[in-house]
């Protein structure tokens, strides 16, 4: 383990090889979560070796998830995961964001990690919920930016969008990553090669400290505190030699 993990890290990493040894020594299941795509790397990391793992989040693509750490002979079921999801409902008209869902139950004492995604359009939202707090949140959330809600266990699908996304275009010198996350987050060369050196850059869920790393189409690059980006084209030049990027943003 790197001497300089922080202490959140440090609980993943020592939640994950707990149960490697309980699943190996001990034939048990252990899950661990929610984790978002910083704590998928560094749990993925900390299993290396122990092949039983697997992760969801209540529906496919999800965002926060569970991982499980399975011993050889079990099978796991998306219905063993320990979450609950449940639908949330104001008044047809109301403008209800992400945030505004998550202050709610971040204002009833949740801790974060008992959250995974909340998929929203507005008036309606459907939250995934780890199990030890789904009765509390059903009978405690009342209201949500001051529109009044209710609350029911379940959903009917289709889920609300999951992710809306932000077109965007640049174009960068190369496609180092450096370059790209400068262009991403209008920092300097300098800038970004400091939150890149300081373990804040992930490209497809693992950490990165490398600068010169080649980002390629398809790839997803995170930068903690900015976002997170989908590379959808970066091998078109000007005619000035510079390369063309092409960008999702998630919103």
């Amino acid at each position: 383990m790197a001497d300089n993990i922080n202490s959140e890290d440090r609980l993943i990493v020592s939640r994950v090889e707990d149960a490697v040894c309980s699943a190996r020594d001990k034939y048990a299941t252990r899950f661990i979560g929610f984790l978002d795509e910083h704590g998928v790397a560094v749990a993925k990391g900390a299993a290396i070796g122990y092949s039983n793992v697997a992760f969801y989040g209540g529906y496919e693509s999800a965002d926060r998830v569970y991982m499980c750490v399975y011993p050889d002979y079990a099978e796991v079921s998306p219905d063993d995961y320990p979450f609950k999801a449940v639908t949330v409902i104001a008044r047809p008209t109301a403008q209800l964001s992400h945030r505004d869902w998550l202050g709610s139950l971040m204002s009833l004492g949740i801790r974060r990690d008992s959250v995974g995604d909340i998929l929203t359009d507005g008036s309606r939202a459907v939250i995934f919920l780890a199990d030890g707090i789904t009765d509390y949140v059903m009978g405690q959330l009342q209201k949500v930016g001051g529109e009044g809600v209710k609350i029911q266990l379940g959903y009917t699908p289709p889920l609300p969008q999951a992710s809306g996304f932000e077109q965007l275009r640049f174009t960068v010198a190369s496609t180092r990553l450096d370059c790209v996350v400068g262009a991403l987050c209008s920092y300097s060369r300098s800038k970004a090669e400091e939150v890149i050196s300081a373990g804040l850059v992930a490209v497809d869920s693992a950490e990165c400290l490398s600068t010169t790393k080649k980002v390629a189409a398809g790839s997803r690059v995170t930068v903690r505190g900015k976002g997170k980006f989908i590379i959808d084209e970066c091998d078109t030049l000007t005619r000035k030699g510079r390369t063309v990027l092409c960008v999702r943003k998630y919103i």
